[in-house]
C-alpha cells in the first residue's frame, strides 16, 4: 500500500506523539508496563549522615523501540546556573531500547554549601531520539526531544531533616492580600497546592527556603475566617495534605 507523501508526514508526526505520550516525568516513577523515558525516584536526597554520604543515584529507563542520546546537567535550583558543589555523571549517556542507565549526583565540595541547612540542586535531562531499533524511520517525521527534571537535596551532617515535621510546623499568616507561609526548619519545603474555603489560591508550586517565608497574593481574599489546606511533597514524593484554621 502506497501513500502520498502528506499522508506519510502526517502518519510519522502521530507515531512521535504517540512516543511522546509514553513518557514519564519525574513526578510518574517508571515501571514495566510504561512507554517511553522515565526514571524511577521523584527525588534524590544526598544525606552526609549516611554511608555514602556524598552521591546519590537514580535509574533512567527506555521502554521505547527507539534509540535516544540524552544530556545531563546539574543546575543550582534558584539560579538555574551550573553547581559549583556538586556534579552528575555521566555527563552524556546513550539510552538503547529496553535498557537502564545509572545517573549519580555527587558532591565534590561541601565546604562551598552552608552547614546549617540543607542545599537544593535541580538535574536536568534532554534525551534527544535517534533511530528505531528496526531501522526505519518514517519519512518526514517528527523527532520530540524529552526533557526531565529531579530535585537533588544535599543534607550535611547535623540538622534536623525531619520532612513531616517541617510540613507541619510551617507557620502562616494572612492578611487583607493574601498569606505569608514562613518555614523555620532547615529542609526546603516544596508547597504544591493551597485552597482556602475550598477555592485554589496557589497559581504555581512553590519551594520555601530554609529559615525564609514565602508570600501567596490573592486579591480578593474572602473577609473573615477560614479553612485553609495545603499540600507538600515529602521525602518520597508522597503529597501531604495539612489544615489549619486563618
Amino acid at each position: 500500500m502506497s501513500f502520498s507523501p502528506f499522508l506519510r508526514r502526517l502518519l510519522g508526526f502521530f507515531a512521535a506523539i504517540l512516543l511522546a505520550l509514553g513518557t514519564a516525568s519525574a513526578a510518574d516513577p517508571v515501571s514495566s508496563g510504561k512507554r517511553g523515558l522515565g526514571v524511577d525516584l521523584t527525588r534524590i536526597i544526598i544525606d552526609a549522615k549516611n554511608k555514602n554520604a556524598s552521591s546519590g543515584s537514580l535509574l533512567f529507563s527506555n521502554h521505547s523501540q527507539t534509540n535516544y542520546v540524552s544530556r545531563n546537567r546539574l543546575l543550582d535550583y534558584f539560579t538555574r546556573r551550573p553547581a559549583e558543589a556538586a556534579v552528575i555523571s555521566p555527563p552524556m549517556m546513550l539510552l538503547p531500547p529496553g535498557r537502564q542507565s545509572r545517573v549519580t549526583a555527587t558532591v565534590t565540595r561541601p565546604d562551598l554549601l552552608p552547614e546549617d541547612r540543607e542545599s537544593l540542586f535541580l538535574y536536568e535531562s534532554v534525551a534527544v531520539p535517534g533511530t528505531v531499533t528496526n531501522g526505519r524511520n518514517p519519512e518526514n517525521s517528527v523527532r520530540i526531544n524529552i526533557a526531565t527534571t529531579v530535585k537533588v537535596y544535599y543534607r550535611p551532617k547535623g540538622i534536623d531533616a525531619d520532612m513531616n515535621r517541617a510540613i507541619e510546623h510551617l507557620v502562616w499568616k494572612r492578611d487583607a492580600e493574601g498569606f505569608t507561609v514562613t518555614n523555620d526548619t532547615p529542609v526546603h519545603v516544596s508547597i504544591t497546592r493551597v485552597t482556602f474555603e475550598g477555592d485554589a489560591v496557589l497559581e504555581t508550586p512553590l519551594v520555601v527556603k530554609p529559615f525564609e517565608s514565602a508570600r501567596i497574593e490573592v486579591p480578593e481574599l474572602p473577609a473573615g475566617r477560614g479553612k485553609l489546606q495545603y499540600g507538600c511533597v515529602n521525602d518520597y514524593g508522597a503529597v501531604v495534605v495539612t489544615e489549619r484554621h486563618l
